[in-house]
């Protein structure tokens, strides 16, 4: 084991690593699918942040818009059949809310009006009160052929009407009649716990998942770009041309920093560019919704990004990013031509996606157990951690563990592609397959 070690480290070499890292920086610079992505990012993140100024704005407008009341409905009469016994007033205080409505209380003769509701073209309503076994009840009868009423205002101001008129009858206050009938609301929560806000909800419920969107697809995103670009050179002959004056292993490092350059380039545009877009649409929502503006309280999420909590969040996507890069470029080194591209990645897609599913269910299901399993499991950590950091559901003795389990694993993995990536950088002909890597690994 120790003779495999020293072999290993001692095929280290990293001169030249200068010299890729500047050919493909110039290399994705000029390529025309790393500039639409990045403006796909930076559009995405605009809205993003821009939404969240937007639609509180248009909830706000519409709050702010005046409820339709009684007298702003158009009805032209109602007739009120109170067979209920309570003696309240129905007609007077149906009256006073609908100046404009013509307020008949009938005696009898229910099924004549009935009659006339099928056949009328006028706004009508009949309202009958009745008493049975299980309590009080109020029918709202329509005519068919129009929309009278259509959200029901007559009907649930009349059931109020009768709720406080049994209180007033029982000699209630109106002041208590109030108190009585005032909403209450009801919520459960656990001992320890503090009442949340729907910005905290939301917060909780969102933030893990779009912060593992987001870094699951930089990550495989730039981890891709290097399998395509070291086969892109090995198809035009350049992977040549490269060896002729730089180590194998230099070329990977090379190509992982370069690209790790950009990753972290176009990450902090798109903090900064949402960062703008916030505060813009901030000023403009306040202008559409006005006073009533209610907007989306983000000092949770904001107080939690502490300078120690931001390098932290940046030092594991650069371990995850470097994780993935590995293993993509083992994966482009296995193959000769950008048709085979997709079957060789398949398997560090599938350890992709199961990282990030696992990252991206966990706070929805929120048990311990699986929290800690995609803490400290490697394919899942880079997606996860960060936000469980940001979201203070971490200890840091766990966190610590986490990154240190991921950095053994960037060590084991770049261990394996110093003595198989010398090997297979030049291959041509048929994909190699995993059985292929660790036989060569067994031979060096």
């Amino acid at each position: 084991m120790k003779y495999l070690l020293k072999r290993s480290v001692s095929q280290l070499n990293l001169n030249g690593t200068g010299k890729v890292f500047k050919f493909t920086i110039t290399q994705q610079l000029k390529s025309r699918t790393f500039r639409i992505t990045t403006i796909v990012i930076l559009v995405i993140s605009i809205l993003i942040a821009a939404s969240l100024n937007i639609i509180p704005a248009l909830i706000s407008k519409d709050d702010g818009e005046k409820a339709p009341t009684l007298g702003d409905i158009d009805v032209k009469e109602v007739y009120v059949l109170d067979e209920s016994g309570l003696n309240i007033d129905i007609v007077s205080a149906l009256s006073a809310e609908m100046p404009k409505a013509n307020i008949v209380k009938l005696e009898q003769d229910e099924e004549s009006i009935i009659d006339e509701l099928v056949e009328t073209t006028e706004s009508k309503i009949l309202l009958k009160l009745t008493k049975d076994e299980s309590g009080y009840s109020i029918l709202s009868i329509k005519p068919p052929n129009i929309t009278v009423d259509k959200d029901d205002l007559t009907l649930y101001y009349t059931k109020s009407i009768i709720e406080s008129g049994r209180l007033l009858n029982a000699g209630v206050s109106e002041a208590d009649v109030e108190m009585l009938l005032a909403n209450i609301s009801a919520e459960s929560i656990e001992a320890g716990e503090e009442v949340k806000s729907l910005a905290e909800i939301l917060t909780e419920i969102y933030v893990p998942m779009a912060s593992g969107i987001i870094l699951f697809l930089l990550i495989y995103l730039y981890g891709y770009w290097v399998a395509t670009s070291i086969v892109a050179e090995k198809s035009s002959r350049v992977m040549e041309l490269l060896l002729t004056s730089v180590k194998p292993l230099a070329v990977v490092l090379g190509k992982l920093i370069a690209m790790g350059t950009l990753a972290l380039t176009q990450f902090a545009l798109l903090l900064a560019s949402a960062g703008i877009s916030y505060k813009i649409s901030g000023g403009f929502a306040n202008s559409m919704a006005g006073e009533n503006y209610n907007p989306l309280d983000l000092s949770t999420l904001t107080d939690a990004f502490t300078p120690l909590n931001i390098i932290v969040v940046l030092i594991i996507f650069i371990l995850g990013y470097i994780l993935y890069a590995e293993m993509n470029a083992i994966a482009g080194a296995t193959i000769s031509s950008a048709e085979d591209m997709q079957m060789a990645v398949m398997p560090v897609n599938f350890i992709a996606i199961v990282g990030f599913y696992l990252s991206y269910f966990s706070p929805a299901v929120d048990n311990d157990v699986l929290n800690t399993i995609v803490a400290l499991c490697p394919i899942s950590s880079p997606f996860a951690l960060p936000t469980m950091i940001i979201m203070d559901k971490i200890s840091i003795g766990m966190a610590l563990a986490s990154i240190l389990i991921l950095i053994a694993t960037i060590v084991i993995v770049l261990l394996f592609a110093a003595r198989v990536y010398s090997s297979i950088v030049l291959h041509t002909g048929n994909r190699l397959r995993l059985k292929d890597l660790f036989s060569i690994y067994r031979q060096k």
